[in-house]
């Protein structure tokens, strides 16, 4: 027997959006859409960055819930952001793998060409078939933010919008060093335990009693939007790098 294949079911799901940079690509789009979209010029290339984080964000999520032995692929957390419409679903699975492959050539490359920091080439037939379907029509891409960023309160859907989706503009990395496991205990798992959480497809949030959110994970999914906490078990996800962080809900 090998002891590898039975410790795959508790090996945690590893989504290619994690390490997905983009900046190249939005600048290529900029350079070559830019004056098609007045007067916003940055239209198309913010809205592949929108919805490239609401998806790292439920990757995130996916990443910690308990699914059992089934871990959700690529597609299905795609297909949840999308509320199962399907053509929809198509299209962002279509763009993203088109996104995340082209990011992935050009780290490739850079990283066997140390001493280039130029510009690398995209092409345009590349750059057209990202902006396309949700990208280019206003609808797809407002059906798409409606569906995944869908607290019932008003206020919160604008917080995750317009603050909460920075924290997923860039990678996240699960290597050793890169990210610190913080437990969370006594008078601060007391705090916790005093909290709110609120949910939505992409990723949820606890409200402090200070008035200010979270990110969080509710692990095993038992808690209801609205409730409160109630776990004797709990840690914080803290990326070394950047500012974001999560609390993970056991």
């Amino acid at each position: 027997m090998n002891i590898f294949n039975e410790l795959k079911k508790y090996i945690l799901p590893y989504y290619p959006i994690f390490e997905y940079k983009g900046q190249e690509i939005y600048n290529a789009i900029f350079e070559n859409w830019g004056a098609t979209a007045a007067p916003n010029y940055y239209m198309f290339s913010d809205r592949l960055r929108d919805i490239s984080s609401i998806v790292r964000a439920k990757a995130f999520k996916t990443r910690y819930e308990k699914h059992g032995e089934h871990k959700p692929d690529f597609r299905e957390i795609i297909e949840d952001l999308c509320d199962n419409n399907v053509e929809l679903a198509d299209e962002i699975f279509e763009i993203l793998n088109t996104a995340v492959s082209i990011d992935t050539s050009i780290r490739n490359f850079r990283s066997r060409n140390k001493f280039y920091d130029g510009k690398v080439g995209i092409s345009v037939e590349n750059i057209n078939k990202l902006v396309s379907g949700p990208v280019y029509y206003g609808q797809s891409y407002d059906d798409f933010i409606t569906s995944s960023i869908n607290f019932k309160s008003e206020e919160l859907n604008n917080i995750f919008f317009n603050e909460v989706i920075l924290s997923f503009e860039d990678p996240i990395y699960f290597t050793s060093g890169s990210f610190e496991r913080l437990e969370v205990k006594d008078e601060s798992l007391a705090y916790l335990n005093k909290m709110i959480i609120f949910k939505s497809n992409a990723i949820d949030m606890v409200k402090l009693p200070t008035g200010a959110y979270m990110l969080c994970v509710d692990v095993y999914k038992r808690f209801k939007d609205g409730d409160l906490i109630k776990t004797d078990s709990s840690w914080i996800f803290s990326q070394n790098y950047s500012s974001f962080s999560a609390v993970i809900i056991n």
